[in-house]
């Protein structure tokens, strides 16, 4: 019976986004954020910083998305969490850039729902949403 070969633990950057009404925003958020902890908990995965949309439109997203690029860069984290890559991409062209962002800096995106992301399973994940 050999040993299990130790998972290296990774440093990432929890992002929570969430949409609907104002006054609920704030209390979905703290939900992504338990959901997201508990997986990397069980995953080797270490949350160093939150980042929270909150009520900001689209657009501020993809500017955290640099930002959190930049941090990759630094060495200050491994990549991003996010609960749900719906949640923070409004197109599969958007999630190819959000993740293309991450990616270029030297991380990965976790995505809690559909684990590691590849950009094969991402492209099927969205053309399964799009059929009529």
């Amino acid at each position: 019976m050999g040993r299990r070969k130790k998972e290296r633990k990774r440093f990432c950057i929890a992002y929570l986004c969430a949409t609907g009404e104002l006054n609920q925003i704030q209390r979905k958020e703290d939900k992504q954020e338990r959901y997201i902890r508990e997986y990397a908990a069980a995953h080797n995965i270490e949350i160093v910083r939150v980042l929270r949309k909150d009520v900001l439109g689209m657009s501020m997203v993809s500017e955290h998305f640099g930002m959190m690029a930049y941090f990759i860069q630094k060495g200050r984290a491994d990549g991003v969490i996010v609960s749900n890559m719906e949640e923070v991409s409004t197109s599969l062209s958007d999630a190819y850039e959000k993740i293309g962002v991450i990616r270029e800096a030297g991380g990965e995106i976790i995505s809690v729902d559909q684990r590691n992301l590849a950009m094969e399973e991402l492209e099927a994940h969205y053309e399964q949403k799009t059929r009529i």
